[in-house]
């Protein structure tokens, strides 16, 4: 009796009236056959030990015969060098142009082994401990040439630093240069334009018609504003005088004719106030006639002098701009004067820190690393195929599940 049977028999036993009576299936519990023990791997493993142990040794052995024997030696040589600031365009070492210029260097522009594009994929650029270093590196069979090849590049590359360097100093002052020459320019023009102004005499002229005219005006105003009161004064005197005259007769008794009859004379009095009416009268008409003419010429005295008073105010504007130009002008040429001269005497300097020493020890191959790679993958292989084999050909004793 097997398992499942086992179990149905003892339920049924257990239960065995209430199933009668419902006539319901008794469910089955599940059984696991494919659990595995910890002691059937190890036994596995121990089975093909000699398939494990072979595939492992001949993968080593294999890797080893590789490194030591066929697998050519790759040595680095390596060269630092310290620029005087950071930023350089490193980038140019590993283009072809500039890497052709060095295989020129060396005589190796004939050896297809050499060209630009096979040295670019072996050399790198990498930066040091500080800022301003670099380290540049390159793989090659030949130690001797790995270490020529590395040092040309080294000093070809401070060369083409420098010499751009210094080209970029060249444009920079012959920029200041040409921007002082303009600035000296400007400032001749200015000094020009202002001597010109000052000397001309143009501004005292101005300056003297302005004064003129504004004495003027205020002349004018001044027998203006004198004139009404005066015209105000003699109104009110003529007619007070006329009132006076109006009380005042004409005539006044006389001496006793030769018929000893009463006579009449003009009266002293009375002519006197009419002379006196008649003199303010003539001094009112010409007063009146001096402010009518006043008021007739004040209008083109202020407009002349509103005239020459803006062009004062412009010609003084320009003299202060041009004064305040000049000032500008002799500041800008100064500044550029001392940038010239730091230009020219700061020139950022590369060198060669560390040259390259010919290697004495090859980067590749590893031998050890790929031997113990190669036995670390040759284990798992051959315990895949000791799993592998043994489960296609003795599930049930491996315990290892069916294949569904």
């Amino acid at each position: 009796m097997n398992r499942d049977e086992s179990i149905d028999t003892s339920l049924k036993s257990e239960g065995g009236s209430s199933h009668r009576a419902t006539n319901m299936p008794v469910p089955s519990m599940p059984v696991y056959d494919d659990e595995i023990d910890l002691r059937e791997y190890i036994a596995v493993l121990w089975k093909w030990r000699w398939l494990i142990a072979t595939v492992t040794l001949i993968s080593v052995l294999t890797a080893g015969v590789l490194s030591f024997f066929v697998l050519q030696p790759v040595y680095e040589a390596s060269v630092q060098i310290l620029a005087a600031r950071d930023g350089l365009p490193y980038e140019v070492i590993t283009s072809p142009y500039f890497l052709e210029r060095v295989t020129e260097k060396l005589g190796l522009q004939h050896d297809e082994r050499y060209t630009p594009f096979a040295l670019a994929r072996a050399v790198t650029v990498q930066a040091g401990k500080s800022a301003n270093l670099t380290v540049i590196k390159i793989q090659d069979p030949d130690p001797e040439l790995a270490s020529k090849i590395v040092n040309a590049i080294a000093e070809l590359y401070v060369e083409f630093v420098r010499e751009k360097n210094s080209d970029t100093v060249s444009e920079t002052v012959s920029y200041l240069t040409r921007q002082r020459q303009e600035a000296e320019k400007a400032l001749d023009v200015a000094k020009t334009d202002l001597n010109n102004l000052r000397h001309t005499g143009q501004i005292d002229v101005l300056q003297r018609e302005v004064d003129r005219l504004a004495a003027k005006i205020t002349e004018y105003k001044s027998i203006l504003t004198s004139g009404e009161v005066r015209q105000k004064e003699l109104q009110k005197g003529i007619e007070e005088l006329e009132k006076l005259l109006a009380a005042t007769p004409k005539t006044v008794p006389g001496p006793l004719d030769y018929a000893g009859r009463p006579t009449e004379v003009p009266n002293q009095t009375y002519q006197e106030l009419e002379q006196t009416i008649a003199l303010k009268r003539v001094e009112l008409r010409e007063l009146e006639v001096r402010m009518k003419e006043t008021r007739q010429m004040l209008p083109s005295v202020e407009a002349a002098y509103s005239s020459n008073y803006e062009k004062l105010l412009s010609l003084q504007k320009q003299v202060q701009d041009l004064e305040l130009l000049i000032d500008r002008l002799n500041t800008q040429i100064a500044s550029l004067d001392t940038k010239v001269v730091e230009a020219s005497s700061t020139l950022p300097e590369t060198t060669i820190a560390a040259p390259a020493l010919v290697p004495q020890e090859p980067v590749k191959p590893r031998k050890l690393m790929n031997m113990a790679i190669a036995g670390v993958l040759g284990a798992f292989v051959s315990v895949f195929m000791a799993f592998f084999i043994e489960y296609w050909r003795s599930p049930q004793k491996t315990g290892l599940p069916l294949p569904r």
